[in-house]
């Protein structure tokens, strides 16, 4: 049972390495890697320990993830930001 819990707290160590990497290309695409990462590491903790233990992991994934995923979606489009304004 606490094979999964380890393993969410070396992803926990990841997510917060990746909140200190500087470049916003790289801090993208590492958030994009720890989500999909985290989705079948959710399920395991949630299958082996219950859903409070799953529903915890899930909360403090979300709070961690917040910033680097919002920037990342936030970005505007650079083929729209080309076009020129309709009239």
């Amino acid at each position: 049972m606490m094979w999964p819990l380890g393993a969410f707290v070396l992803w926990l160590l990841a997510t917060v390495l990746t909140a200190r990497v500087s470049c916003p290309n790289r801090q993208g695409w590492a958030a994009m890697g720890l989500v999909v990462l985290g989705i079948p590491l959710l399920g395991w903790i949630t299958w082996l320990n219950g859903p409070i233990w799953g529903g915890a992991a899930l909360i403090i994934g979300c709070v961690l993830l917040r910033p680097p995923v919002a920037r990342l979606l936030s970005r505007p489009d650079r083929n729209e930001a080309r076009q020129e304004p309709a009239e």
